[in-house]
C-alpha cells in the first residue's frame, strides 16, 4: 500500500505505473496531475481518502474499483463505470452520481454503503447498476423512501436503510426485486408500511425494529420469509392468522410492543419456528394449546404480566432456554411448569415461588 502525505508528482517519462493501493491521509491537500489521470487510468484497484478537499472526478478518472470516502470535504462522488464498492463514511457528501458513457451501458458497482453522510436521495438512474447487490445506508437522512427506485435491480440481495429518519415507504408504485433477500428498516419514524405491491419473492429477513407501527403489516405474501423483527413497536394488536401463514419463519420478534394477548382459537402450525420473542409487552393471557411448535428453542415473555401459560406443556419438550422473569406468576402454575422441563434446560427468572 502507497501512503501519500504529499502532492503526488509523477515524472513525464513514465509512462504506465501499476498502483493496486492508495491511501491519502489529507496532511496537506491533495493534487493530481493531469497526466497522472492518463497514465494510470487503467491500473489502479483501490483508493482511501482520509479526510482531503480533493477533486474527486480527476482522481476518479482512473480505473477505481474500490473506493472508500471517509471524513472528507466532497459534495459530489461520481460512480464510473469500473467502481465495483463505494464506502462513504462522516463525510458531507450530497450527491452521488452515475456517470453516463456513450461505450458503457453497464455499470460494474455491487456495493454502496453510505454512513453519517448528507445524501437525502438516492442516485439517479441508480437501477443502471445491473450487477448491484448491497445497498447499505446508515444514519443518513432520508424523509421518504420509495423502494420502487429500486426496480430494476434484478441481482439486489441486501437493502439496508437503518437510522435514516424515514418518515414514510409510499405505496404508489409496485416494487419488484426478485432476488431481494434482506430487507432492514429499523430505528426510523415510520407509523404505516404497505406491502401489498411488493413482490419479493426471495424474502428471508424484514427488520422493522425501532419504528412507530401500529399493527403489523401485510406479510402473507412473504412465503419465505424466515426472520422478523418488530421489536420496539406501538403494537397493540396482532392479526395472528395472517401472521402465522408464514410458515417458514423461524425467529419471530414481536418484543417491546403493547400486545395485551395472544389466544389462537385454531391451530397454529409454526413448525421451524426456533425463536419466539414476546417479551416487554402486556400480555396478560398467552395460550399456546393451539400452537404447533416442535423445534422451539427459546421462548422470552419477560417483563408482562403473565400469571400462566395455557398449553405450556405443548412446547416444554424442545425448549432450550425459557425466559420468564419480571410476571405476576401463580406459584402453583410455575411449580406445575417445572415438571415439564428438561433437566438441560436454561431457565432465567428471579425465583419468587
Amino acid at each position: 500500500m502507497l501512503l501519500f502525505h504529499l502532492h503526488l508528482g509523477l515524472t513525464d517519462n513514465i509512462h504506465r505505473i501499476l498502483i493496486h493501493d492508495i491511501l491519502i491521509d489529507g496532511s496537506t491537500p491533495l493534487e493530481i496531475p493531469s497526466n497522472y489521470s492518463q497514465k494510470v487510468r487503467y491500473d489502479l484497484n483501490n483508493v482511501t481518502i482520509w479526510n482531503p478537499t480533493v477533486d474527486t472526478y480527476k482522481l476518479l478518472q482512473n480505473r477505481v474499483k474500490i473506493f472508500y470516502l471517509t471524513n472528507c470535504s466532497i459534495f459530489h462522488v461520481f460512480l464510473l463505470p469500473s467502481m465495483e464498492w463505494l464506502a462513504i463514511t462522516n463525510s458531507n457528501v450530497s450527491e452521488i452520481k452515475i456517470i453516463h458513457t456513450d461505450e458503457i451501458d453497464e455499470i460494474a458497482t455491487e456495493q454502496i454503503k453510505v454512513r453519517n453522510a448528507s445524501v437525502r436521495f438516492l442516485p439517479i438512474d441508480i437501477n443502471r447498476l445491473v450487477p448491484f447487490k448491497e445497498l447499505q445506508w446508515r444514519n443518513n437522512d432520508i424523509d421518504s423512501l420509495d423502494l420502487a427506485v429500486l426496480n430494476g435491480l434484478k441481482n439486489l440481495k441486501y437493502a439496508v436503510f437503518t437510522a435514516c429518519s424515514i418518515k414514510e415507504v409510499p405505496n404508489h408504485t409496485a416494487v419488484l426485486l426478485p432476488s431481494l433477500c434482506e430487507l432492514e428498516l429499523g430505528h426510523n419514524q415510520i407509523s404505516h408500511i404497505y406491502t401489498t405491491r411488493w413482490t419479493m419473492p426471495e424474502l428471508r429477513t424484514l427488520n422493522l425494529e425501532n419504528n412507530q407501527l401500529t399493527e403489523l403489516p401485510i406479510l402473507n405474501h412473504f412465503h419465505k420469509l424466515q426472520t422478523l423483527n418488530l421489536n420496539c413497536n406501538l403494537i397493540s394488536s396482532l392479526n395472528q392468522y395472517q401472521l402465522f401463514q408464514l410458515k417458514k419463519l423461524s425467529t419471530v420478534i414481536l418484543a417491546n410492543n403493547h400486545i395485551s394477548q395472544l389466544s389462537p382459537t385454531s391451530d397454529i402450525h409454526f413448525v421451524v419456528l426456533t425463536h419466539l420473542h414476546l417479551n416487554g409487552n402486556q400480555l396478560e393471557r398467552l395460550d399456546l394449546r393451539k400452537w404447533k411448535s416442535p423445534v422451539l428453542k427459546q421462548l422470552h415473555v419477560e417483563k408482562n404480566q403473565l400469571r400462566t401459560i395455557e398449553g405450556f406443556e405443548a412446547i416444554a419438550g424442545s425448549l432450550e432456554l425459557f425466559d420468564f422473569d419480571d410476571n405476576p406468576w401463580d406459584c402453583e402454575w410455575v411449580h406445575f411448569a417445572m415438571v415439564d422441563l428438561e433437566e438441560n434446560l436454561q431457565l432465567k427468572w428471579a425465583k419468587s415461588c
